[in-house]
Order: C-alpha cells, then structure tokens, then sequence
C-alpha cells in the first residue's frame, strides 16, 4: 500500500513477478497498479526499528538489529562473523540469540539500561553471551568497515579507564520503534506523542479506518528513550545515514534560529533521501526538540506523503508507454493518408496529415506542389478535425449573438456566417462558422485544437449565467467527415460528382449550404473557403467519409496536408487563432472591425473594447512581411525590431509558389515601413492580404461559369464571407432535397413531419442500407493463428501465439511495415496523387461505409473483445434537469443510456428524435470471465457486480480515453468515440496480451 487519500480511497502496488526469476512469462506484468475504494480500512502496519546517534555510527558493518534478523532469518545470510549488540529494549536480544545459534561469535550486548529484563538476561548469559547493562557504545571504529566498538558506562564522561574496545566485524543497534504511521497520516489522522515509547502514535481520523497492533502503539519491549550518546563532538554522530546528515547539522540548524522540523529537514536534507525518513525523521525531530528545550510531541514530525514506498516510474506508466503513451485521435480517412505516404503533425490529439511527399521530396518541394494544384487546378484536404457543435433550441438565435461579435440571429435558413468568439475581456477566443439549418437550429464550426474548449464554454454560459435560455449544444465532431475541395476546377468536380446540384455560383453562391448526394452519398456541401480559391467542404457521415474521399482521388485530385492550408490562408491574410493570436489579441489588431456589430445590444466582450487599453492607437496589429532577399525565410516567433527597439514578432512564416517568394506575418505596434529582426535581416511592412485582395477568385472561372449558366434564386441573408474578403452575398436557398428528411448515421434517408423544434418525427420507413463489407481475404484469421493486422505501433505478445492461442485482427492503425520506403524513395502512388486535370471514371464503384474499426476482434483466454458497428445513436436532451440515474434502460434492441442530467444517448434500431451521432462513437463489446479483470486496467471505476451491476452505465475514462460503458449479462459493451476507437482497440489488445 503506497497511498491513502480521501473517501478511503487507497494505492496498491503489486509485485507480480519479481520473485520468479526467468520463470516469468514475458507477457505478464511485473508489477500492477490497485486503486482501492473501501468502506473501512484496517492499518496493521506495524512498527519500523529507530537507530541511535553516536560516533562513527556510519560505519559499513553498523546496521540495525532486526536488518541483522532479517538477512539471517530470510535469507539465510550471516552478515558478519563476530557482533555486538547495542540496544535500549528486549527485542535486540532475539537477534543476538538468533545469530549465536547460526554460529556468529556474539562478543556482548551492550543494554543502555541499568536493569534489563531479567528473562533475556538469563537467555543470553545461557548462549554465553556478555551482558553489559547500563552501558553506551560510544564510538564504532574502522577505516573501511567496522573493526572495533568502544563501549563505555553510561555514567562516564571524558576520559574514562572503564571503556573497553570490543573486536567486532558487526554491531547491531536498536534503539527502540516507531510505530508505521504513515498512511495513516495520509488519512488525514492526527497523531499523539507517548512518552514511554518517545514515538507518535495514531489519535483520530476523519475516515473510516482503524490501527492495530504495533502501528497503534502495542509495543512491549520494555524499552527506554534514547536518541544520541552524549559527546564532546557531534561531528561523525550520523541522523540519515543516506544524506550523511549529522548531529552537529541539527544543533547548527537550531542555532541559526530554525524550530520548525519541516525548516530543519530543508536546511540539512535530512529525510530526503530513498527511504524519506522512515529511520532519520523521528530521531530528527526529537533532537529539535532537544536543541530547543521541548518534547518531541510539541515538535510533532514532517508531513507523511504518498508514495509510502518507492514506486518505478513504469508501474506508474503501465501501458501509457511507447506509442500508447497518449490517446491518439485520427478521422475516418486517416489509413488512406498513411498508405499514399503522408507524413503527420500532432494538433492536440489529432493526427493530421501534413504533407505528402512524392519521389523523395523535402518538405518545401512537396508544399509548392500542393499549393499550385490548389491555386492552379483542384485540390483536396482532410478537414474532419474541424470542431462541429450542433446548437438548437428556440433561443439558439439569441444565444449564438451573445457568444459570438457579429449578428447570427439576421443569418437565413440555408446560409452561413463566418464569426468570431471573444472572452469577456475582449481578447480572441475562437473562431469558426455558423451554419443555419432551421430557425432554431444551427451548427457550429470551430478550430481544430479549441472544439472541446467552446463546447466547454457555451455550457458554462448556459448553466451559470443564462440557465433561462432554451438551448441545447452537442458535440458532433466525429459525426462528420469534412473534405475540402478547392482550386478552379473544383466546381467542375463537384458537377460530375453531384449532378443533382446546381453547382453555379447564382444557384449556390458564396457562403451558402445545400443538402446532396456527391458520389452517391448524402452529403451536405457548404461553399465556404480558408484558401481564398473556390471550395467546397463536403460533409458526409463518417461511415462514407472513406468512399467519397476515394471517389474524389479517382479524379485525379491533389491531396494537401495542413502546411499547405496555413500557406494558402496566409497568402489571404486569414489569422489562426492561437498562432496569430497570443491571448492579447483583439479583432481589431487582426484589422477586422468589420465583424464587431453595432446593432446588437451586448455581447461577450462588447464592454472591454472601450477600455483604454484595448482602444488605444499603439496596440499590436496584423501585417505582412516581405523579405527584401525573397529567398530569405523568416523565423516564427523571431522579434521585430524598428530603431533597435522590440515592436512585435512574427506569427506565422512561408514560402509562397503563387507570390514566388517567402514571406511572413507578424504583431506590430505602431506604422514602419520596413522592420529588422535580431540577425539584421530586413524585410518590408505590408497589408496582410497579399494574394487576390479583391476576392474574386473564390467564385472560380468566370469563363466557365458562363458555360453553366443556370436560373438565379433569391439571395437575401445569406452569411458573410471569412475575414479580408472583399465579397458580401446574401441568398436564400432554393429547395433542398433534404428540406423534410432526416439522414440516420449510416446514411440513408429517413422522411418524416417537421415539428416546431425544427427535428423530425413521423419517420416513414427506411430506405435499403448499403450492406456492411465484408472482411477481405488479407484480415481473415483461422482460429489458433496470429492475428493478420495489427496497429504498427504495437506488435505485443498477443502477435505471437501458439495454435490455440490469442487471435485478432485490426487494421494497422498507422503506415505499416508494407508501405515503409527507403530515405530519399517514392512510396507507391496510385494516380489520384497526381495534379492532372480531372476525369470521370466510367463506372464509380457504389459508396462502401466503414465503420471505425473494419469489424475488429480479439479472443484471448477468457475474454473476447469485438466491435459492434453500425448502431444507430441519437442524443436526446430534455430541457429540464432530471433526477441522476446511472442506468441503462433495455427495450428490445434499444438502450437508453443515461449520460447526465439532461442528456440521454439511445442505441439502437429505433428511431427517435434528437441529435443524429451514429458515426460518432463505434461500439466495442468485451465479453467473458475476464473483462473485468481487461477493463480493470485503464478504468478507474470499481467494476465489482455489486457496484456496477447490470444495467449499469458510465461516463468515464478507459486508457485515458473518454467512453461510455455499460454493465452486459456477459460483460460490457464499451462506446468510444470514433477518432479514439483505433487508440483504444490497440490498447486493449495490448492489455489482454497477458491473459
């Protein structure tokens, strides 16, 4: 037991396999962490052997008796040939006794006190054994290791001719014990002094435990209190044997004033060491005591921290080790990333690719590539990671103009509204667009690294300071795979792939949404653009963001990582937030006073832009750089300086394929025309909009455009353009073709009655659902064999079993060994790598879903771990706060989940409403004796049947990844979401290894 904390919750550690030697199996932990939760705790930890300070008492051969005991008892070792034993109790005797029987010449035992009890007494004089009663040793000598013991009457003071010097290899101390009070400390118990024993002993505590034995006191030595021999120099009287902190160091910490242990312990390191005080703190303390003319019991002792006991690092890591070490999130396109080479960047937890390297390009070969294909023909980027809030409710409006600067509440059914979150003292939050499907409903987007933060955000606003306002936000980041196409041609795709949707820019203009099929899959594309070129973000449910991510590659697309995003958003002057922004930011220093609104009454962060400092003329703002060497890249983060004094820094730097030229973007005070930085390179100061200031790009070719001319819609209210675009539209869209339906999580289209919240009931019945792939030859496993797939980053023991063994398959979770490329080499490339002009293949294959871990499963023995895909889940939310309920409810195949207050999930076939997130979690089911025992690994919750029986579910943590768990009659059924699903199956495989 290493730890005690509140609410009897206890640490454990277990040694498992540390006493096998090379019989243990190498996939069987060496040792297991136990986190307890008890209802009442019995402490019989028993007492701890204190030693006594005198001179060379640091000598090797100088130990503790019981130490001495323990070596000869144990582990059958004699730790030296002729002893003396030098004790203030009865319990050293047993040890001198002990070691005389095993052949130790015994030479005396040197008893501090004038009358020893006389049944050991007898004992000892019986083994011929001396008696030196009322005698100290006053001095161990040697020169590398003890030689000799001088002992003396403890009445005698300088020179006295009664010592006598005792020829010994072994001397043996006790000078009473000290009750284990440690964890009990940590209890938060008080502790007493008794004076009998000189040591502290438990009182009382605030929980529910009780000591027994030793560890309360029940000590029966008949001992006396020593703490030091008495000298004239205190020099070579040693307190910690590991800190080789002395008497003497204690008497020059009281003389400099100090009374406090805690400040001695600081001042000489005494306790600090590997045993932390357990045979230095009490002896500590009461020579403060001593010093300073106190009891011990005034004193008191240092704080008892956990771990009582030394713990390894790896114990406390357990499987958070290697490529397990962190949760990893990765989209539903992320293996097609991986296999065609794309390396990746860490944002948050997400994997993202970063950029795609053809026939050994460097990186800034690869980027130029990409960003012409963006500007000169079509491209296309994996922006799933994007942050997806749905908000609805009848004062969704009203809520959304409170958080944002700009007006939400003018935006028109069908369109969208770039905006812009501030905190309440006017700085920079977040940023992102608003997207109005219905008059209360609405769909947020947000940064990539800022999605859990404004959810976060919009709850605490709701709950604390406007719990009247009827609204409801969900997270939907998963639910969705986000493509981005962009570049000239762009439309032109879109058309082939959409011919349903009128794709001009009179029928679908800027900053609108339509609800289509793209590749024959339900999406919704929204035309919004971070490039400044024509695009499209085209959402699909996750299970097809796989299929339409292949058709658009069939068409010979462009793939770009997020390095070729920041350039192209760049050469626009678009800020990131939290690259280009530093928590001091206001929309004014980005130059966008334009998204600040003048009509609404307040907002958050409204009040705080006419405070001085915020207003005042001098505050940092966004520009460009332009190196006067083109070639000359430019440092992020490197100071500015004009007249050798600091007026900003650079935010964001890059080389430019369409400006042919690197260049930056920086936070200025004040007007320069050319800045410096620190290594005295020069560059010119210009407006941030560097590519395309008039905006006229992003509504594409107008040659081509002519071509498809088509009917013109009413634009009235339509969203605003993104920052620095000249362009503003408006427009209301035509008719959607999803205008009255509702598209479940795999896909297909459910039609129905709108109600007045703006969701669907009356659901007819469904249309045919593309059926679930089946396993390819590659993934097939016999029973017995090893496993086909397994994530790259682990290839455990589970990999390697014998016939009859662990099997499993899951597919690689990053590049596996198959793609792997020499330094400098190509790696394989299908033709969708290539910047060609578009085609159409003749036949496109039908839309294929996938769920999150292909139809992964394990067997171990006596657990099995499977996944459940394809399950319908809607989250429901009931206004008013219920009572808690941790329960799942079974109707049939339905389980209603109770996820909070206010918030259920349903699973299932049925169909209900609320917010659709089939695709954003995928099911894993562990079944079998032990899957308690496999989830007992990385969950914190006490799993017992008593405690979470049956029907019992969970908000919690498995591997640090957030889950949903419900108690089954053969196990559990564990609901992660997707972008973790990979992460977690990983771990969990890594975890059953040893079953």
């Amino acid at each position: 037991m290493v730890g005690y904390y509140d609410d009897n919750y206890l640490v454990a550690v277990e040694r498992r396999t540390g006493h096998l030697g090379f019989g243990a199996s190498p996939g069987v932990a060496r040792e297991r962490v136990w986190r307890i939760r008890a209802k009442r705790v019995v402490l019989a930890t028993g007492a701890l052997e204190r030693p006594i300070a005198f001179a060379g008492n640091d000598l090797p051969g100088v130990m503790l008796a019981g130490a001495a005991r323990e070596y000869l008892v144990r582990f059958g070792v004699l730790p030296g040939r002729r002893a003396v034993v030098f004790t203030t109790n009865d319990s050293a005797y047993a040890a001198a006794l002990e070691l005389a029987g095993a052949g130790v010449a015994v030479a005396a035992i040197v008893d501090s006190r004038r009358v020893p009890g006389e049944e050991w007494v007898s004992r000892a004089q019986a083994a011929g054994i001396e008696v030196l009663a009322g005698y100290f040793v006053t001095e161990a000598r040697g020169c590398d290791e003890l030689a000799s013991v001088v002992v003396s009457p403890r009445e005698a003071s300088g020179v006295d001719f009664s010592s006598q010097e005792l020829s010994a290899d072994l001397l043996l101390v006790s000078g009473g014990w000290n009750p284990v009070v440690h964890l009990f400390s940590q209890s938060g118990g008080t502790l007493r002094y008794d004076e009998s024993l000189g040591a502290l002993v438990p009182d009382g505590s605030p929980q529910a435990v009780e000591v027994v034995g030793a560890a309360r006191g029940d000590i029966d030595h008949g001992g006396e209190v020593l703490w030091f021999v008495p000298a004239d120099d205190y020099s070579r009287h040693f307190v910690d044997l590991q800190r080789d902190v002395t008497v003497a160091d204690i008497w020059r910490a009281t003389g400099a004033g100090l009374t406090s242990v805690e400040h001695v312990k600081r001042y000489t390191t005494a306790g600090t060491a590997h045993d932390q005080g357990k045979t230095s703190g009490a002896l500590t303390a009461a020579l403060v005591a001593h010093a300073i003319g106190v009891t011990p019991g005034e004193v008191g002792s240092t704080t008892f921290r956990a771990p009582y006991l030394p713990v390894s690092f790896a114990t406390l890591a357990g499987r958070d080790r290697g490529d397990l070490h962190d949760p990893v999130r990765i989209t539903a396109l992320h293996q097609w990333h991986a296999d065609h080479g794309a390396l990746f960047e860490n944002v948050g937890q997400w994997k993202r690719p970063w950029y795609y390297p053809q026939n050994g390009e460097d990186m800034e070969t690869a980027v130029l590539r990409e960003c012409r294909a963006a500007r000169e023909n079509v491209a296309a980027m994996d922006a799933s990671t994007l942050g997806k809030i749905d908000v609805i409710g009848p004062d969704a409006a009203e809520f959304l103009d409170r958080l944002y600067t700009n007006l939400i509440s003018s935006l028109a059914v069908g369109s969208i509204r770039y905006g812009m979150m501030c905190r309440p003292d006017g700085m920079v939050f977040d940023d992102g667009t608003a997207i109005r499907l219905a008059d209360d409903h609405f769909l947020i987007t947000t940064t990539t690294g800022n999605a859990a933060a404004v959810l976060d955000w919009m709850e605490e606003w709701l709950q604390t300071e406007w719990p009247d306002l009827r609204v409801t936000c969900t997270s939907v980041t998963e639910q969705w795979a986000t493509v981005a196409l962009v570049g000239p041609g762009s439309r032109a795709v879109l058309r082939d792939l959409a011919p349903a949707l009128a794709v001009d820019k009179t029928s679908f203009p800027f900053m609108t949404w339509r609800d289509t099929e793209v590749a024959g899959i339900p999406a919704r594309v929204c035309r919004i653009s971070f490039s400044g070129e024509l695009a499209y973000e085209i959402n699909v449910s996750a299970w097809y963001g796989l299929a339409l991510w292949e058709a658009l590659m069939s068409r010979n697309i462009t793939p770009y990582g997020t390095e070729t995003m920041h350039v192209l958003r760049a050469e626009k002057g678009y800020p990131i937030i939290g690259q280009d922004t530093d928590g001091t930011t206001t929309p004014q220093d980005l130059g966008m006073t334009w998204i600040i609104s003048k009509k609404k009454p307040d907002f958050l962060g409204k009040r705080s832009f006419t405070r001085q400092d915020t207003s005042r003329p001098d505050r940092r703002h966004l520009v460009a750089l332009l190196p006067l060497n083109p070639t000359t890249h430019l440092p992020e983060g490197a100071a500015l300086l004009a007249d050798n004094k600091m007026v900003g820094h650079i935010t964001s730097s890059y080389t430019s394929a369409t400006l042919n030229r690197t260049f930056a973007l920086a936070l200025v005070t004040g007007s320069h025309p050319t800045l410096t930085t620190l290594n005295g390179t020069k560059a010119n100061v210009t407006t941030p909009v560097l590519y395309d200031p008039e905006g006229t790009r992003r509504d594409g070719n107008p040659d081509e455009e002519a071509r498809h001319d088509t009917d013109t819609v009413d634009e009235t209210g339509a969203g605003d353009s993104p920052p620095r675009t000249s362009d503003r539209t408006s427009g209301s869209p035509g008719y959607s073709p999803l205008s009255d339906a509702v598209y479940a999580g795999d896909g297909s289209r459910r039609t129905g009655a709108k109600s007045d919240s703006g969701s669907l009931s009356g659901f007819q019945g469904p249309e045919t659902h593309p059926p679930a792939p089946e396993p390819s030859p590659a993934t097939q496993t016999e029973p017995g064999a090893a496993p086909a797939h397994l994530p790259a980053f682990e290839r455990s023991a589970a990999t390697q079993t014998e016939p009859g063994g662990a099997r499993a398959h899951l597919p690689a979770f990053e590049r596996s060994a198959a793609t792997q490329t020499e330094p400098g080499a190509a790696p394989e490339r299908s033709a969708a790598m290539q910047a060609e002009p578009a085609t159409t293949p003749p036949h496109p294959p039908a839309p294929e879903r996938r769920s999150p871990l292909d139809g992964f499963f394990a067997e171990f023995d006596g657990v099995s771990v499977r996944e459940v895909p394809f399950l319908e889940q809607v989250n429901v939310r009931s206004g008013e706060p219920l009572t808690p309920a941790n329960a799942a409810v079974t109707d049939g195949e339905t389980v209603t989940v109770w996820l909070g207050p206010d918030e259920w999930l349903v699973v299932g076939p049925s169909e209900v409403r609320g917010v659709d997130v089939s695709a954003q979690r995928t099911a894993i089911r562990v079944s079998g004796g032990r899957a308690r025992e496999l989830l007992a690994h990385g969950c914190g919750l006490d799993l017992h049947p008593e405690v979470f029986p049956v029907g019992r579910c969970a908000q919690t943590l498995l591997a640090r990844a957030q889950i949903i768990l419900i108690a089954e009659s053969d196990g559990f059924l564990v609901l992660v979401r997707a972008s973790f699903a990979r992460y977690l199956a990983a771990w969990l495989l890594d975890a059953a290894s040893e079953f």
